[in-house]
């Protein structure tokens, strides 16, 4: 049974582009630096990343692999480790980390889960166009460099960058990603590249996991801070994930008893988990998710849930809303039907 890489889709499954913010502009500058060389193989660099439409973020991209080494957990980060040179120095670009998400852009178009947006389509406050924001520093901010052609040729420049593709009206205000304050937290959760040292296979996923005592309840956890394992071990008190991170559990837990079905469903030819919460497992979900949305509670700093099942941490997606609806949670990620219809047995106990 393979887990290790879900991806959760705190959203409902339709989402409208609504509402838009007028604010500063940018510089609209597609001509950009040619002269910097970009990660080389070997090199540990991150960059916040997001998707903006109108006046709100999509969910984070979900959980990606990518045989170049340029992909995400989905915390809303781009973790840039070129395994190859095929992903290092100037193929290192936003093009390839998004080919491995289900985000589609192009010049004057974009595309996440199956819903499009294209140049002159309406926000509420005017014809909206599709651009890229980037920030050479996401923790300073500042005006972003707005980008409006050759969208997926951007290149990664330097660790530490932030990135918004955008759908917004001429001259909106275009914020950074969420994970942009928390990058030097987040960033260096990932060691990139392939497990060593002591980190063991979890035996249901197979996936390389830190070593760690398993978490005595399943359930949905706010995460109050990521670190790095330590020669593949988690330090006390922390609890194992993939990809060589450890996460301490903040207080506020959602047993998985708050499940009431969980049904293996194929969406757009992929195999997802969808979720039905009781009446008052949704209402404690919501809690929990309050408390993680907008990162200001202590335990949950991260703005992320960890999802645990069988003792292990499986994922841990960055909450994009401060509530749901019972039906509206659900589990996305490289799934085979039974890889699907694992989950799903797994989750309803």
């Amino acid at each position: 049974m393979r887990l290790a890489r879900w991806g959760v889709v705190l959203a409902a499954v339709a989402l409208v582009a609504v509402g838009c913010r007028d604010g500063g502009e940018g510089t609209v500058s597609p001509d950009r630096a040619t002269e910097v060389d970009g990660p080389g193989v070997g090199d540990h660099w991150h960059a916040a990343v997001g998707v903006f439409v109108c006046d709100r973020f999509l969910p984070d991209p979900l959980v990606t692999e990518n045989a170049e080494g340029i992909h995400t957990h989905g915390d809303g980060v781009v973790h840039i480790h070129p395994f190859e040179p095929e992903g290092a120095g100037a193929d290192a670009t936003l093009g390839l980390f998004l080919r491995d998400t289900t985000i589609d852009l192009e010049d004057g178009g974009l595309e996440v889960d199956g819903v499009t947006w294209h140049d002159g389509e309406e926000c509420d406050s005017g014809p909206g166009r599709v651009v890229v924001a980037r920030w050479d520093d996401a923790a300073a901010g500042g005006d972003p460099e707005i980008v409006t052609e050759d969208l997926t040729g951007l290149r990664f420049r330097a660790d530490g960058e932030a990135y918004t593709i955008a759908f917004v009206p001429e001259g909106a205000d275009i914020p950074r990603p969420p994970s942009a304050a928390h990058l030097a937290e987040l960033g260096p959760a990932d060691t990139g590249g392939p497990a060593t040292g002591s980190i063991e296979p979890d035996e249901a996923s197979g996936e390389a996991v830190p070593t760690s005592d398993p978490v005595a309840t399943d359930g949905f956890y706010p995460v109050a801070g990521v670190v790095p394992a330590t020669s593949g071990t988690c330090p006390a008190g922390t609890a194992g994930a993939a990809g060589d991170q450890c996460l301490t559990l903040g207080a506020g837990a959602v047993g998985m008893e708050a499940v009431d079905q969980a049904q293996a469903d194929l969406q757009n030819g992929a195999w997802v988990v969808r979720l039905l919460l009781t009446d008052s497992g949704i209402d404690r979900f919501n809690a929990l998710a309050r408390q993680c949305y907008g990162r200001a509670a202590p335990d949950c700093v991260s703005g992320q849930v960890a999802i645990v099942v069988d003792g292990r941490v499986q994922s841990a997606p960055t909450v994009s809303e401060p509530g749901y609806q019972a039906d509206q949670i659900q589990i996305s990620g490289s799934f085979t039907e039974a890889d699907a219809n694992a989950l799903a047995e797994a989750v309803a106990g």
